[in-house]
């Protein structure tokens, strides 16, 4: 495939290399390089990508995957249109929480893909992913000053695991990952995180979407469970930010005071959600949206 044109985007923490292409015949798409390392990694992200376009997801569509001895190379389809996390902002509630309800029905679609049958259980899988964070947190020479709340409340929901199924996850599913086309509609990009395990803990960092857009991160909840969560998502969900404050904090050290006091101001606003000591977050219970 020849390309007329190849400009670099430089955005994000992929450390992927991307570029907006253009063909002999004028068409636009997004070209993604990585390390030869990562072929194989790369070739399960393709078909995942081709079962979810399969399913109906409202994606940057797989194009084409090739390689050479030293990098391989990915080709998306363009979106026309606008990065959400620009957007949510300058939009109403009522229009905030409309694009959340979508964002949680495609969500829905990601998360329909099941696990292959020999998959370990997702309780070993996140028991052992919990004990990697306490370590690199332990040796973390900053602490959160909320730990004992946030520890506690995460060893509770660790005895809720055992019965959960393990699906295909994107990731890093969040308004930054989103965007808006030129027909107002979500549009999914960004699969190179995609794993496997519990859909709820996808839920995991709606966390940045509640700082921006409280009926945004609303309507995602509403329009996943189709109404609303269950009583025993919300155990399960604070477990999930929980190990996500943690690590968090521990992954900052590495990038500044900028990253570190960004850590420590969300596990703060999180605490807050928790004040009242209920297990739904007030941003949940205090918005009356109607869908």
């Amino acid at each position: 495939m020849k390309f007329v044109t190849k400009t670099p985007i430089v955005k994000g923490w992929s450390g992927e290399r991307k570029y907006r292409v253009t063909d002999e015949t004028g068409m636009c798409y997004l070209l993604r390089e990585t390390d030869i390392a990562q072929r194989e990694r790369k070739e399960a992200e393709f078909h995942v990508m081709q079962q979810l376009e399969g399913r109906g997801l409202s994606m940057c569509r797989p194009v084409k995957l090739w390689w050479d001895e030293t990098t391989v190379y990915m080709l998306h389809s363009w979106i026309e249109g606008e990065d959400l996390e620009n957007v949510l902002p300058q939009l109403p509630e009522p229009e905030q929480y409309r694009l959340g309800l979508e964002a949680g029905r495609q969500l829905r679609i990601i998360h329909s893909v099941p696990a292959f049958d020999d998959c370990e259980s997702w309780q070993q899988s996140y028991t052992r992913k919990v004990r990697r964070t306490m370590e690199r947190y332990e040796d973390c020479p900053l602490k959160l000053p909320q730990e004992p709340f946030f520890l506690q409340r995460m060893q509770q929901g660790l005895s809720l695991l055992g019965d959960r199924p393990v699906m295909l996850q994107h990731g890093d599913f969040h308004r930054g990952n989103l965007m808006l086309d030129r027909q107002g509609r979500i549009v999914v990009i960004d699969f190179q995180k995609f794993s496997w395990g519990d859909p709820w803990e996808e839920y995991d960092s709606i966390t940045w979407d509640v700082q921006l857009a409280p009926a945004f991160a609303r309507g995602r909840m509403d329009g996943y469970f189709e109404g609303g969560p269950p009583k025993e998502f919300w155990q399960l969900f604070f477990c999930y930010v929980c190990r996500g404050l943690f690590n968090g904090l521990a992954w900052a050290v590495s990038y500044g005071d900028k990253q570190i006091d960004f850590a420590k101001q969300h596990a703060e606003n999180v605490w807050k959600w928790y004040s009242d000591s209920h297990d739904i977050p007030s941003w949940y219970q205090g918005l009356g949206l109607q869908r």
